[in-house]
């Protein structure tokens, strides 16, 4: 994804999020009709192989689901769980991911 602000970038099989931000007007680049000078744009890497340092529940999903999709539909489970288990507890329900978002996900893996 490319924006204003720099750009981000995620890979599989790496399971890795390469984040690159822009120049800031405030930065080194202050002449914009001449490119960016050599270090003006910073670059993060996130490894989120272990998930231990993605999640802090990675340790209670279970073993048998940790290798598909990066554990994803076990992580997306829990989090719904848990929604429920608010309303349970008379909170709102606000799981993580809406109708809506479930009908776009479709979408782009029909496209």
């Amino acid at each position: 994804v490319t924006g204003m602000k720099g750009r981000i970038e995620a890979y599989l099989p790496e399971n890795k999020v390469f984040l690159y931000q822009r120049p800031t007007p405030d930065g080194p680049w202050k002449d914009l009709s001449k490119p960016p000078p050599q270090g003006s744009f910073s670059e993060e890497i996130f490894d989120c192989s272990d998930l231990r340092k993605v999640y802090d529940f990675a340790d209670d999903i279970p073993k048998m689901h940790s290798g598909y999709h990066y554990a994803s539909t076990a992580i997306e489970w829990k989090y719904l769980l848990d929604a429920v288990k608010d309303v349970q507890d008379g909170k709102p329900f606000l799981p993580q991911v809406s109708l809506s978002d479930g009908y776009s996900a479709v979408e782009m893996g029909i496209a």
